[in-house]
């Protein structure tokens, strides 16, 4: 071996146990448990914890009792978010991927047209009387007493 050589400096041992712990660490990252505590199955979801709690019956989740822990099964979880509706009543994509849907009725209400007659809400402006200074109405005081 060189000396120069990063191996050179490291036993052998520590660098295959370092290995080792990398490979382990790589394939836990991948593939998690499938199985979830409430809040690991709120966060894989996306949503809180409190949102999770109120709906995950409705969806069609079912929370399992093991080892006096509350799990959910990834599988389920897949399955409720898979079919649940769609965003804000948008139909299936089709076979192209695009959305068929006619949005004609929508445009109706975006015509430039007015809704009701035009009516002024503010009041016509009155006319301002001159701007007199305040030595002419000193002056006018002392002429009027």
């Amino acid at each position: 071996m060189e000396q120069n050589s990063p191996s050179a400096l490291v036993p052998v041992g520590l660098l295959q146990r370092l290995a080792e712990a990398v490979e382990s660490m790589a394939s836990t990252a991948r593939c998690p448990s499938d199985w979830m505590t409430e809040a690991e199955a709120a966060a894989y979801c996306r949503v809180s914890v409190s949102a999770f709690r109120a709906g995950y019956m409705q969806l069609g989740v079912v929370a399992r009792s093991a080892f006096g822990r509350k799990l959910y099964s990834r599988d389920d979880l897949h399955r409720a978010i898979a079919n649940s509706p769609a965003w804000g009543g948008q139909s299936e994509p089709s076979h192209s991927g695009l959305v068929r849907a006619s949005i004609h009725p929508l445009l109706t209400n975006l015509r430039p047209e007015r809704q009701r007659p035009y009516k002024p809400r503010k009041k016509p402006a009155e006319p301002q009387p001159a701007h007199v200074s305040p030595r002419a109405n000193a002056a006018s005081d002392e002429s009027a007493g």
